[in-house]
């Protein structure tokens, strides 16, 4: 693995793949790093990362800016700016975005989303 830096400010959103309003930066990918991969995340306002696991990666996350609801192995938890969760694989994780402004979050998963 060699040294290297991201701008992300220079890098699209681009839409996720699964859930409309959520748009996604991959900052460091598996081709990158072996073992995790880093992503931003942002929820546009009144739009949700329904509840969903991931079956072989944990994912770490927390909210840079924005507020929203965090959904973590059935508990809901008001969620905002320097908040952070930890989901283990298999463990059910959401957030929703019930206001009216984006909600950006850095989210690291371990091993790395393929």
């Amino acid at each position: 693995m060699e040294p290297q830096i991201v701008h992300s400010d220079s890098m699209p959103w681009q839409p996720h793949s699964r859930f409309q309003g959520v748009w996604t930066k991959v900052l460091v990918s598996s081709q990158t790093n072996a073992a995790m991969s880093l992503h931003l995340v942002k929820i546009e306002p009144h739009n949700a990362i329904p509840p969903h696991t991931h079956p072989n990666s944990a994912e770490t996350f927390m909210v840079i800016s924005g507020r929203g609801v965090c959904s973590l192995g059935g508990e809901k938890i008001a969620f905002g700016p320097g908040d952070c969760a930890i989901a283990p694989a298999g463990v059910e994780h959401g957030l929703e975005n019930s206001n009216d402004e984006p909600l950006i979050l850095v989210a690291i998963f371990t091993p790395p989303l393929v």
